[in-house]
C-alpha cells in the first residue's frame, strides 16, 4: 500500500472512532 492509502485508512479509522465516541457521549448525556 502507498503512503497515501495508509494515511487515508488511518484517517478513516480516526473519524470512525471520533463518531463512535461522540455517539456514546450523547447517549450517556441523554440517559443521565
Amino acid at each position: 500500500a502507498t503512503r497515501y492509502e495508509k494515511l487515508a485508512s488511518s484517517f478513516k479509522a480516526m473519524v470512525c472512532v471520533a463518531c463512535i465516541d461522540r455517539c456514546l457521549r450523547a447517549n450517556f448525556s441523554y440517559k443521565t
